[in-house]
């Protein structure tokens, strides 16, 4: 398997004759060349055959026999890295240092990147790439292994009244044989600029180099220390001493993430100061995997150590000195300064310590910012955690991440883990339902024990479920009946409702929406609940294919995705906000409770509560999203029950169906899968898709837009399929897109 990487340094914008960028990025060719080398140095230590490597270098100035970075030279070296590189790529970086942007659609923002034959705003937006285009691209086009995209570009915003970039470069003709593991790291938030002086391009390059606490003892190996991924981000976002924006997709996770390995990994210089005197004795090292006993010689002594964190202590002989130990992490040299004379003595380098509960069912993973090994906590309590900052991972019994995030210990008050995960409006939702002894939410008898996992996103989709399915015997009493949403128990036979539930932290945020089969948007404002931050839509359309818009109350631009209503079924479609401000969306076609005896196929599966098929469903989303397995999350099932149609769910069937496709498993599942979703959903686009992709046809858009934005690029998709002047959303799971009003 080949190596590849794609680096892009613009140092120069000559063409710019507008003053909307700075003309001159100096130092940006510099340090590319060192990414550059740095990389040729990590494949010649691993081995890698001269013929197996594949660096393409675009730069301006264009050097030596390399490539300039117009946007014609930045397709064409893509095109070649696909070309080369399908199915055949091991690991893959993408190097941009330059100017960029984010593209303001209103809903959600795309990170743009800016070529070198840009001119102005107005003219030059195609003069821009996408950069959410290429991470998706690249996924669905090179095959298994690990995707590295690290980019130092501005993202303060600008929307379509100044530039219009546009969606895609190239064509997408996904055929690879698997998706790999993609971790990007970006030098700005959305809204931001970069640094202008380079200072994140060279903590890049020291962190990757395995500088400081970018490195880490290898647990496979006690004799190596790695690169992570992980470390990497936390190594630069200390150096730099601000926020960075970092995303992972895939099955492994941040950790995952193996840059590179060091052995033997390097040593770390020690320099023991001693002063007020002289005195001869011995310097303890006493560190968390290494200990060792050295002579002191002399006023100051200098020691070659492993790296490791550290407490120092002199042994005189008897003779005091202050302070009486020096806690140092030395994963880079450092020095330590104790004094005969108490009245020169540096300040006691000890650390507090705090008190940590873990919820029940879950664990916690933490890993010190100042290199200290993973630590793991069960649930209990637990003392001593010395403070510091940490990225912490919290874990249910499965192993699904609940919440990824920095984690700060101050060394005083306690910190109980269940609180941490909760944001303002999800904590005023669970304060409505009881918990048990150990601080779990009680939702239902049989959604588990008391649910730990959470997430906005779930929590609505079981509140908006458990509503609709009111009335089915199978669903057990449970809580959430009590909670203020009104249910659908005066839907007549034949009904296809369409309910809309968001949650927002601001709950001055007014959401208005749109429920139709073609056309404009006709806007209706979604009301709000008895809970201030909850909007609640309703709408009863005709069965059959719909289009649905959201926007807040006063943006001119659409978020539009594709659905479906189905008669006796609700469409359950719930909206939350990112990190970023932008929309996150779930589906669901739920049945409704009252009407179960209208359906004569399974509706649920073989477990019984279909809310718990709900719980499982709104999993497989989350995973989906982040492109990881989704088999994790059928906890309670063998699988069989979704790959017949016994499921609740139509959508979870196609996304399973799709998840099949992107791991290329052709298998007999995909067939029962793609069989039942013929049998009882040949309406929805998508089915069509997958048929046609399981009997290696070409798929077209022939039934309409399908839901999944799988299934768009599957059947070759592209702006000219959707309303004039819309530009896809690529980040998102759903065929989605922002549209402007017409023009008057």
């Amino acid at each position: 398997m080949s190596r590849r990487a794609l680096i892009i340094a613009i140092e120069n914008y000559s063409l710019v004759n507008d003053n909307s960028i700075e003309l001159e990025l100096k130092g940006t060719l510099c340090r590319a060349r060192r990414f550059r080398s740095w990389l040729t140095e990590k494949w010649d230590s691993e081995g890698v055959p001269k013929n197996e490597r594949q660096i393409i270098f675009c730069s301006e100035p264009k050097i030596d026999d390399e490539r300039g970075a117009s946007i014609d030279d930045i397709k064409i070296a893509l095109d070649e890295l696909q070309t080369l590189g399908r199915d055949m790529t091991e690991e893959c970086y993408f190097y941009f240092s330059g100017h960029g942007f984010s593209f303001d659609k209103k809903v959600t923002r795309s990170s743009m990147l800016i070529a070198a034959d840009y001119r102005s705003m107005k003219l030059s937006g195609d003069r821009c790439a996408n950069l959410d285009w290429i991470v998706l691209w690249l996924t669905m086009n090179m095959g298994a292994g690990r995707h590295y995209f690290f980019i130092d570009a501005c993202r303060n915003v600008f929307d379509a009244s100044v530039i219009q970039p546009p969606d895609a470069l190239l064509p997408n003709d996904p055929a690879s044989a698997g998706e790999p593991d993609s971790f990007l790291l970006q030098s700005s938030r959305p809204k931001e600029t970069a640094p202008a002086d380079g200072t994140f391009a060279d903590a890049l390059l020291d962190g990757l180099a395995g500088r400081g606490t970018a490195k880490i003892w290898d647990r496979s190996d006690p004799g190596a220390m790695v690169v992570r991924f992980d470390t990497l981000r936390d190594f630069v976002k200390q150096r730099i001493n601000r926020k960075i924006h970092q995303s992972v997709s895939g099955d492994g996770g941040d950790a995952s993430g193996l840059i590179l390995k060091l052995k033997p990994p390097p040593l770390s210089k020690c320099t023991i100061h001693l002063i007020g005197g002289e005195a001869a004795g011995t310097v303890v090292f006493d560190g968390e995997r290494t200990h060792l006993r050295e002579p002191l010689n002399g006023a100051s002594s200098r020691y070659d150590v492993p790296p490791d964190n550290y407490r120092i202590t002199l042994e005189l002989g008897g003779t005091s000195v202050s302070p009486k130990e020096a806690v140092l992490t030395l994963y880079d040299d450092a020095e330590a300064t104790f004094s005969l004379d108490p009245s020169l003595a540096q300040p006691d380098q000890s650390q507090k310590t705090t008190v940590i509960t873990v919820p029940p069912d879950t664990s916690l993973t933490l890993q010190s910012k100042e290199g200290r090994p993973l630590r793991t906590l069960a649930e209990g309590t637990h003392r001593h955690i010395p403070r510091g900052k940490y990225g912490a991972v919290l874990s249910d019994t499965q192993n699904r991440v609940i919440r990824s995030d920095e984690l700060i210990l101050a060394g005083n008050d306690p910190v109980d883990i269940g609180e941490w995960t909760r944001g303002a409006i999800r904590k005023l939702i669970l304060d409505r339902f009881p918990k048990d002894p150990n601080g779990g939410i009680i939702l239902s008898p049989s959604l588990e024990r008391a649910l730990i996992d959470t997430d906005l996103d779930i929590l609505l989709s079981l509140l908006g479920a458990a509503k609709i399915l009111e009335g089915d015997p199978r669903v057990p009493a449970n809580e959430i009946e009590r909670f203020p949403l009104n249910d659908f128990a005066s839907e007549k036979p034949g009904s296809s409702p369409v309910f809309v539930l968001g949650a927002f932290e601001d709950d001055e945020t007014k959401l208005e929406v749109s429920v139709r089969r073609t056309g404009a948007p006709n806007w209706t404002l979604a009301s709000t609940s008895e809970i201030a931050s909850l909007r609640d839509f309703r709408a009863t359309p005709d069965a059959g294919p719909l289009l649905v818009s959201l926007r807040r109350a006063g943006d001119a631009v659409a978020y539009t995705l594709t659905s479906f209503a189905f008669s006796n079924r609700v469409t359950l479609i719930t909206v939350t906000q990112d990190s970023d401000g932008g929309f996150t969306i779930g589906q669901y076609f739920i049945p409704l409770g009252h009407l179960a005896a209208e359906f004569d196929y399974p509706t649920s599966s073989r477990h019984g509560d279909p809310l718990l098929d709900v719980l499982a469903s709104s999993r497989m989303t989350r995973s989906f999203r982040r492109r990881r397995s989704v088999l994790s999350d059928l906890q309670f099932y063998s699988g069989r029950d979704l790959v017949e149609g016994n499921w609740l769910d139509p959508l979870a069937m196609l996304l399973a169906a799709y998840e099949a496709l992107r791991r290329r498993r052709r298998d007999g599942d995909l067939a029962t899968l793609v069989s039942a979703l013929e049998a009882h959903f040949s309406g929805i686009a998508d089915t069509d898709i997958l048929s046609s992709k399981l009997r290696d046809e070409t798929s077209r858009l022939e039934k309409g837009l399908p839901i999944f934005m799988d299934g768009f690029v599957a059947a070759g998709g592209s702006a000219s399929d959707l309303p004039p002047g819309s530009s896809l959303d690529y980040s998102s799971i759903w065929t989605a897109w922002h549209e402007l009003p017409p023009r008057t």
